[in-house]
C-alpha cells in the first residue's frame, strides 16, 4: 500500500462511518509494516505516518482532525443540516 492509497482508505472510512479514530487508522496501517504508513511512537502509541497525513491533508481539505476526540471527520462547515421537513438537499452530507 502506498501513502496515497492509505489516505484514500481513510477518506472512505470517514465518509462511511462519519469519523475515523486515529488509533483505528494507525492500527490498520501498521499491518503493512511500512513506516511511511504508520509507526509506534516512543510512548508505544500507534501513529499514522507523516507521508499519509501529508497526502490526506492536501487531497481532502473538507475532512479535518478533531483533537478532542482524536479522530478525523467531515469539517463542521461542510455539514448541511436537514431542512425543517427532515430532508437534506441532494448530494449533501449528513450531520455528525
Amino acid at each position: 500500500m502506498e501513502p496515497m492509497d492509505a489516505a484514500l482508505w481513510m477518506r472512505e472510512q470517514i465518509l462511511e462511518k462519519s469519523k475515523l479514530r486515529q488509533r483505528d487508522a494507525a492500527e490498520f496501517l501498521l499491518q503493512f509494516e511500512d513506516r511511511r504508513l504508520a509507526y509506534v511512537n516512543d510512548t508505544d502509541s500507534p501513529c499514522v505516518g507523516r507521508h499519509v497525513l501529508k497526502r490526506f491533508r492536501r487531497s481532502f481539505p473538507d475532512l479535518g482532525y478533531d483533537r478532542r476526540t482524536k479522530s478525523w471527520r467531515l469539517r463542521a462547515d461542510q455539514i448541511v443540516p436537514p431542512t425543517s421537513d427532515g430532508v437534506r438537499p441532494s448530494g449533501s452530507r449528513a450531520a455528525v
